[in-house]
């Protein structure tokens, strides 16, 4: 209730703008505070601590997640550099052996294939992941910031209620 009082008396709204006697939003401030109880305003509250635990709950998630698609991202690289290792190195090989020692290498060449098939693999797996990397990073943000603004009303509301104890 202090909130609004203080907000009809400065002619302020808490986003900065003018709220102007006789204006739509006077208005509204006026009828919110004729219009709401005591324990409209606790609800609220409990509301408001609800949500704020929530997003918080979401965010510690959201972060567990993006470290482990991290860790799966350093994984899939380290995998790929031993990949590419091992297909210089039969590369190598094939360079360096006889066309009739090439006949025997079938096995080889077929190894060589499944490396290069699941480097493809890794390297799409590392796309894949690093576009969901993107989207977790944007959600973060998101609730970074949707965070920030409810850990700003939630001081707005402290105040108010310490402002209504005094």
């Amino acid at each position: 209730m202090e909130l609004i009082d203080e907000l009809l008396e400065n002619q302020k709204c808490i986003c900065g703008n003018p709220i102007h006697k006789n204006s739509e939003s006077y208005n509204k401030l006026l009828e919110l505070k004729n219009n709401y109880s005591e324990s409209d305003y606790k609800r609220f509250y409990e509301d408001f601590y609800i949500n704020l635990k929530i997003l918080k709950e979401s965010k510690k998630s959201k972060k567990d997640r993006i470290s482990k698609i991290l860790k799966d991202i350093n994984e899939s690289k380290d995998d790929r550099e031993k990949i590419l290792i091992q297909i210089e190195t039969l590369e190598e090989k094939l360079n360096n052996l006889s066309s009739e020692k090439l006949s025997n290498l079938d096995n080889s060449e077929n190894t060589l294939k499944s490396f290069k098939k699941d480097l493809i693999n890794n390297e799409a797996e590392i796309q894949n992941l690093e576009k969901e990397m993107k989207i977790l990073k944007i959600k973060k943000t998101d609730l970074l910031n949707e965070i920030e603004k409810l850990e700003k009303e939630e001081k707005e509301i402290k105040n108010l209620s310490i402002k209504k104890n005094i």
